[in-house]
């Protein structure tokens, strides 16, 4: 995994609730197990038309919006299935934070295991940024977000935000702290 630290860009307006995860990757991309290659994937039905041609006006397919990193969205984004693929899509597609008032649980714990920063964000403060409409720095280290002349801190979990900020999955941080389980199993060693 990355580290993520600090991350500015402009963001990418999705202003609908209850988007579920169907809608992200639809169920016929769910054939693979890997995390690569889902990127042209996201939204493909909303994206592409029949034909397979792109839908010009779809929120991610201007050419204003390529290499912008950041996904502004409704309530309850990510409600639905609890497919690991929708993550593994965004961030393929290159979106590196998710802000909404709300997520689905399943996928919000998917997003931060896979170094997917979703950041819970009250309605009318997400209404201010996205009129502004100008470049947007989520600062994981400060918690904070800033866009404009606006500062609001966010939540998350501290040991979810130590992976991030460190690039570690759960699995690397057991992995690093081996030596140290090791010692403590072998002093407590108690065979019934």
């Amino acid at each position: 995994m990355r580290t993520m630290s600090i991350l500015t860009s402009r963001a990418i307006q999705l202003p609908e609730d209850d988007i579920d995860t169907d809608q992200m990757v639809p169920a016929r991309f769910l054939r693979t197990s890997g995390s690569t290659g889902l990127g042209k994937c996201l939204f493909y039905d909303r994206r592409f038309a029949a034909d397979g041609n792109m839908v010009a006006d779809f929120l991610l397919n201007p050419p204003h919006y390529q290499g912008e990193k950041i996904l502004i969205t409704g309530a309850n984004f990510g409600c639905g299935s609890s497919r690991e693929h929708a993550p593994w899509a965004f961030k393929d597609f290159g979106i590196d934070v998710i802000l909404a008032p709300s997520f689905g649980d399943i996928f919000y714990t998917n997003c931060l295991k896979n170094s997917l920063l979703a950041i819970v964000v009250e309605v009318e403060v997400l209404d201010v940024i996205s009129a502004m409409n100008s470049v947007i720095t989520v600062d994981l280290e400060q918690q904070s977000i800033v866009s404009g002349s606006l500062r609001t801190p966010f939540n998350i979990d501290p040991f979810m935000r130590f992976c991030l900020l460190r690039g570690f999955s759960q699995i690397d941080y057991i992995s690093e702290n081996e030596p140290s389980i090791t010692l403590f199993e072998q002093k407590n060693d108690h065979r019934f």
